[in-house]
């Protein structure tokens, strides 16, 4: 899990969605705590600080979607991450 902020503010950049397919989870997007289940998705605004986690005992399943005019992921600032990535 990382906590991360992204997008330039600029109209090009990428905009991000995330729909979760299988089991439970919660995204913090800005401090904001968001319930995940099946069929859920979350928009991440630009330069959103935010996290995705599973709440519970099976792994959360979901799809990270970028859309947008620049599609890359120069953007991302890497606030904290549990898998030593800072």
């Amino acid at each position: 899990m990382s906590k991360r902020s992204r997008g330039n503010g600029l109209d090009t950049a990428p905009k991000w969605r995330h729909p979760v397919l299988d089991f439970d989870g919660i995204a913090e997007i800005d401090g904001t705590e968001h319930a995940l289940q099946l069929g859920h998705t979350v928009d991440i605004p630009l330069k959103a600080t935010h996290r995705v986690s599973c709440t519970g005992d099976k792994p959360l399943v979901f799809i990270e979607i970028q859309y947008g005019q620049l599609l890359d992921e120069s953007d991302i600032i890497r606030l904290s991450d549990d898998y030593n990535r800072v």
